[in-house]
């Protein structure tokens, strides 16, 4: 695939660890002054076991703001604070 950028993302996992524990990877594309012109998605739900996921498909120089949140049972959820990340230019 020509003029297409992928990222892994990895994080720890809380501890102890919840029951029914899943986490959420949310992105979204960030514009030079720092917007969100087509908001956050989720782009996978992993389950408790996975601590990494690939985003896949992003354009080659371009910003993206990333945050894992954690989904216990129904009701309770937390983020991480959103980091920034920029793909690399295609070779």
């Amino acid at each position: 695939m020509d003029n297409v950028s992928s990222i892994v993302v990895r994080w720890d996992p809380p501890n102890p660890v919840p029951d029914n524990l899943q986490y959420k990877v949310y992105f979204s594309a960030i514009d030079e002054s720092g917007f969100q012109p087509q908001g956050e998605v989720v782009f996978r739900i992993c389950d408790s076991t996975q601590t990494s996921a690939s985003i896949t498909d992003l354009s080659p120089r371009s910003r993206y703001q990333v945050r894992i949140g954690t989904v216990a049972g129904v009701v309770s959820e937390s983020s991480s604070a959103p980091e920034l990340i920029e793909t690399p230019d295609i070779s």
